[in-house]
Order: structure tokens, then C-alpha cells, then sequence
């Protein structure tokens, strides 16, 4: 029996997991992430964060498109068509001590803020796994990977989330 998140209960943790806590991951650089997912057991087992659709299927493609399924809109669980919805009952939770947003204050000026529940407390993301194509596109292997899923954001996360491509969004 091991304990995650500070609570006990059975679960097989990937025995090579080698995973050096970090104070900041960025999405774009494809790290490798435990998530705690169910799959013949509820286990941790380290996945590289963002999946790779089959769509993407030159290295051109993932190179150029591949940030764009870092983040799930939760809703878009429930549109048929999407990988979210072929993927929706693979789902996983993704340990964090917190997540960084900008706020745009104009200028083009940003003040960064960092979203936790008091030091070193460990809360749980919500998000999908999948098995994906290799990010090199001549070998037929799979890799498991996995997205954050998110949701529209709270009334003071909307006021700090307030631009980009997707403002008004935060972690589910």
C-alpha cells in the first residue's frame, strides 16, 4: 500500500519513475509527468504531457500543431468527433503544488501569478490519457501521454486569466 497525495490507498507506483519535483514545467517542452490513471488498477506511472493525434501524422504536423492538445476544454468531452470524446472514459488525475497564470494589465505588460493551496500541498488535476503516436513519425510506437483538462474559470481566475487565445480558463 502506498500513500499518494496524503492518502492511503492501494496503488502500483512505476518503479523507474525518476521524477525530480520541479517548481515550473512548461507544456510546450513536452515533459514526462506522473498521473494517476486506472488501468487494470489504479497506478502512477509517468506519461509525457500532450497527446499526439493521429491527424498529426508528419513530423511537420507535430511540430507546427502538437501545443494545441496540451489543454481540453472539458465540454468538449461531450462533442462527438473530437479525440476528447473518443477519450473521455480515459481518464487520469495529474498531481500539482500549484500553476502559474498572467494577467494581462496592458502595455503589453503581464504580471504572473502562481496558483496553489498553501506550500507543498499537493492538489489534483483533472485530465484524459491516451496511448499516441511517437513524436518521430517513421516509428510505430506508442507512447503514453495526457492532457489537462480545463473549465471555464472562477470569477477571480477570470479576472487574472484575462487574455490570450483562451482567456477565462482555468484547471478542472
Amino acid at each position: 500500500q502506498d500513500v499518494v497525495g496524503g492518502t492511503p490507498f492501494p496503488v502500483k507506483v512505476q518503479t523507474d519513475l525518476h521524477f525530480e519535483p520541479t517548481f515550473h514545467k512548461i507544456g510546450m517542452s513536452y515533459p514526462g509527468w506522473p498521473i494517476l490513471f486506472d488501468h487494470d488498477g489504479p497506478r502512477v506511472e509517468k506519461f509525457t504531457w500532450g497527446p499526439i493525434p493521429a491527424m498529426l501524422n508528419t513530423l511537420e504536423k507535430v511540430k507546427k500543431q502538437r501545443q494545441y492538445f496540451l489543454n481540453a476544454r472539458s465540454e468538449k468531452m461531450l462533442e462527438t468527433g473530437t479525440l476528447w470524446s473518443k477519450i473521455k472514459h480515459q481518464r487520469c488525475l495529474i498531481p500539482s503544488t500549484g500553476f502559474f497564470e498572467y494577467r494581462d494589465i496592458g502595455q503589453k505588460s503581464k504580471v504572473c501569478y502562481t496558483i496553489n493551496q498553501g506550500q507543498d500541498k499537493v492538489f489534483w488535476i483533472a485530465g484524459l490519457w491516451t496511448m499516441s503516436n511517437s513524436w518521430d513519425v517513421d516509428k510505430p510506437e506508442r507512447i503514453p501521454t495526457f492532457t489537462l483538462l480545463t473549465r471555464e474559470a472562477n470569477p477571480l481566475l477570470k479576472q487574472i486569466h484575462n487574455a490570450g487565445e483562451n482567456p477565462g480558463r482555468m484547471p478542472l
